[in-house]
């Protein structure tokens, strides 16, 4: 093993051993939400329940923003709280989204749907 954690083969090359987090299917209704029931104490992370179904850093830091509102939400703040928006998704998603959801709830995938 390295200093950076990879590891040689016998081949003497680096090879990266680190596993890359990929959400499995039909896994968001498992996540938390920022805002559990310890009082006082919040998420903000990527696996937390965001707009951003992904695990990367857009989710951590809108899972951020959420738990800063659950804390200023807590206290008397009159002031304004972070903005949370939607992470807007290209298009070419739409199909396998749609294809997702139809295998989840064994519906019939019908391909005039998608021309």
């Amino acid at each position: 093993m390295t200093d950076d954690g990879s590891h040689q083969v016998s081949t003497g090359k680096a090879v990266d051993v680190e596993l890359l987090l990929i959400n499995k299917a039909d896994t968001r209704k498992y996540r938390p939400k920022a805002a559990i029931k310890i009082s006082n104490l919040f998420l903000a992370y990527d696996y937390v329940i965001t707009n951003t179904d992904l695990a990367r850093w857009e989710a951590a830091k809108e899972a951020g923003r959420r738990a800063v509102n659950h804390n200023l939400g807590t206290d008397a703040y009159a002031g304004p709280w972070v903005e949370i928006w939607d992470f807007g998704e290209p298009l070419v998603f739409k199909p396998f989204k749609e294809w997702q959801v139809m295998k989840e709830n064994d519906l019939t995938w019908n391909k005039a749907t998608w021309v």
